[in-house]
């Protein structure tokens, strides 16, 4: 809590010794301004929990060594039933689901805001240029006849939509 209320009143540079000093030896890129910013936006037990997070070691799921899989799903939306046909990758490596940035810009897709964002990192542990997750969708999918109702993480993916 202390270090909550010392990150909302202390000058840049000060934030950062703070924040570093709480800071996982492996997670110190990922203190920045940016990040102070984040946090400070956020309400004081969410901010608590995010100071915790970066405490801590990062966390990686293992995909299965490049045995990936494209697979072709339908995705509608829950407001207005609007329905696209994509193609997906499964097991990418990527610890969660996710969806292009662009994508769901380009489809006009209802986007939400996550309580606090969410860091990326590339497979050499480097943080991602495009910066942290900041928002979600909520779609259905459906893959050949199995309907689930899906959140997926907004970020850029590049070439690929999902």
């Amino acid at each position: 809590e202390w270090v909550v209320d010392k990150l909302r009143d202390q000058k840049e540079e000060r934030s950062i010794g703070i924040l570093s000093a709480w800071t996982h030896k492996k997670r110190t890129k990922e203190v920045t301004w940016e990040t102070i910013n984040e946090i400070n936006r956020l309400p004081k037990i969410e901010a608590i929990q995010a100071i915790i997070e970066i405490a801590f070691p990062k966390k990686y799921i293992r995909g299965t060594q490049g045995n990936q899989m494209n697979v072709k799903c339908k995705l509608t939306t829950l407001d207005t039933l609007q329905t696209e046909t994509v193609e997906a990758l499964l097991d990418s490596g990527c610890t969660g689901s996710c969806i292009d940035s662009q994508f769901v810009k380009d489809k006009g897709y209802e986007t939400r805001k996550i309580p606090r964002p969410i860091p990326v990192y590339n497979a050499d542990g480097t943080l991602n240029k495009n910066g942290a997750i900041n928002e979600f969708v909520i779609l259905l999918m459906d893959i050949d006849g199995h309907v689930e109702k899906i959140h997926l993480a907004v970020t850029n993916l590049g070439n690929g939509r999902m």
